[in-house]
């Protein structure tokens, strides 16, 4: 068959880690994976939970910001985009978000093991 005429391939399906807040910005698993330089022999399962944990950890330590900028009427961080302490907030709340899933991975060097096994 012409490879014009065949149809293409779907696109991933996205999967998001839960959000116990509509607040903070959603995570994709598979950007999550790619951005931490995630082997394959970490399972999605494994690295949602770890993902998940994360979350908690994060919310928890940012709730004191998530509850002065709805005192201030902003209903998500995602609002505050367009302002540059938006956005960094919204950096720190990732990196966090990555750190954290990192270590309950295990840390680098549990990961750099595994990629060898």
């Amino acid at each position: 068959m012409d490879a014009e005429l065949q149809s293409p391939e779907p696109p991933p399906h996205l999967c998001y880690l839960a959000r116990q807040d509509q607040f903070w910005p959603r995570v994709e698993l598979s950007s999550l994976r790619q951005r931490l330089a995630i082997p394959a022999c970490i399972s999605d399962t494994r690295l949602q939970l770890a993902g998940q944990q994360a979350l908690a950890i994060a919310a928890r330590e940012f709730a004191g910001w998530r509850l002065r900028l709805r005192a201030l009427g902003y209903m998500q961080l995602a609002d505050l985009s367009r302002h540059a302490h938006g956005r960094r907030l919204c950096t720190c709340y990732l990196r966090l978000v990555e750190h954290c899933t990192l270590r309950a991975l295990g840390g680098d060097a549990a990961l750099r093991g595994a990629a060898h096994d």
